[in-house]
């Protein structure tokens, strides 16, 4: 969402707006990121720092979502973006439970070295790749279908 909202600022040619985003969204990460190594066990300060991260961005897209809004004069569609995202996270639950459990399945198979973790990887990877495509698929998610019309008018299939 934050790369989508930003191309908004750029298509108005404003580079102000979104550089003055990234500070802000930086910001938030490393008070955020601070924060955690501080007051987190050690254990769970990379966790933290993760989920600054993630905060960051947040904070990034709705400050951004609401400038753009603004400037545009009307709403950005958020319900249909809001209901977009649930949707690709419900077809991502399965899709990370069987990939995991290939994964994980065929590193227990094949041992814990560096063959069989890149074997458990990959299959893991395209097993993931497969079930969230067909999740998505059954869901009717429009924009990813729409992706996998414009790859396969590139390949010219």
């Amino acid at each position: 969402v934050q790369y989508v909202v930003l191309r908004g600022f750029y298509a108005y040619e404003d580079t102000r707006t979104p550089f003055y985003n990234t500070v802000i969204v930086a910001a938030v990460n490393a008070a955020a990121s601070a924060l955690c190594y501080v007051i987190l066990p050690a254990q769970w300060a990379v966790v933290g720092m993760a989920a600054s991260y993630g905060l960051a961005y947040a904070v990034g897209v709705g400050i951004a979502w609401r400038r753009l809004s603004s400037r545009l004069g009307g709403d950005l569609d958020g319900a249909r973006v809001v209901r977009t995202y649930a949707r690709l996270c419900l077809a991502a639950i399965p899709a990370a439970v069987v990939g995991g459990g290939v994964g994980f399945a065929l590193l227990k198979a094949l041992g814990d070295g560096a063959g069989g973790s890149v074997v458990a990887l990959v299959c893991g990877s395209v097993v993931l790749l497969g079930v969230f495509f067909a999740a998505a698929k059954k869901m009717r998610i429009e924009e990813l279908n729409g992706m996998v019309g414009m790859v396969r008018g590139r390949l010219g299939r």
